[in-house]
């Protein structure tokens, strides 16, 4: 069970640390180490944000209470972060909106149905992924930029994946206070699903770690090859760009 208890002092110095460039899943004893760290990071937040005026108090102990929630597995408590006309769409289900609390619980009930050791994380100790906030037109919003991992219901009899499948996104929140407590109106989430297919592939690390070289590569491949300054492999549009800019064009 998380521990949700309030503790003073940074115990993990690793945070300030960025994840290495190119690495799509840290092992999960990582990310869970960074959880008091970020919350720490969270409060300073909520200082600094109260100081200057803005209504956040408190919602250092909610991002606690959130986090918790989805490393117990427990829709309940879930639920209980939620505001009673909630919200929620996500990217890989095409925009699906789900209305309101009970219906959007059984829909994460359903989904542990499938789903072991779920978690729910900060991507690295950055503070490029600390939540960004605004205030715009009387709306508290918050956008969150998490990790993730998980494992399948047949680990136990079919140990595959060998690893828990790990993926990335971002949350938006609306952000509402019912009864002096933070609750979340609406959930828009983005996320990488096709990295945690490939984690389901055979051979899955190299093959992740091949397509992050040919990221790099090809590029640079390109510029090398002369690519960038041939106008007849690029629309109309980009070419006339160019031209506008004077930047000269190679031959075919």
């Amino acid at each position: 069970m998380t521990d949700i208890d309030v503790t003073t002092g940074n115990s993990h110095p690793g945070w300030g640390v960025k994840a290495p460039p190119g690495r799509v899943y840290p092992p999960v004893a990582e990310s869970e180490a960074l959880i008091e760290p970020f919350l720490q990071r969270c409060k300073e937040q909520e200082d600094m944000y109260v100081a200057a005026g803005f209504p956040l108090e408190g919602i250092a102990q909610f991002w606690r209470k959130w986090l918790a929630a989805w490393n117990d597995d427990s829709p309940e408590a879930l639920e209980d972060c939620w505001t009673e006309d909630l919200v929620w769409t996500m990217s890989n289900t095409g925009q699906l909106e789900f209305h309101g609390r009970s219906e959007t619980g059984d829909f994460a009930r359903f989904g542990y149905i499938f789903a072991r050791e779920l978690g729910f994380y900060p991507w690295d100790g950055s503070g490029t992924h600390l939540p960004y906030y605004d205030f715009f037109d009387g709306q508290v919003r918050a956008v969150f930029p998490y990790s993730g991992a998980t494992r399948f219901f047949w680990n136990r009899v079919i140990p595959w994946p060998r690893k828990p499948i790990r993926g990335c996104g971002v949350d938006r929140y609306v952000l509402r206070r019912e009864q002096g407590e933070w609750r979340i109106a609406r959930i828009d989430t983005d996320q990488d699903f096709l990295a945690a297919l490939v984690q389901m592939l055979p051979f899955a690390d190299g093959i992740t770690r091949f397509i992050a070289w040919l990221t790099r590569t090809l590029p640079r491949a390109g510029r090398k090859l002369g690519l960038y300054d041939r106008e007849f492999l690029y629309s109309h549009e980009y070419a006339d760009s160019r031209r506008a800019r004077s930047i000269p064009a190679q031959p075919k």
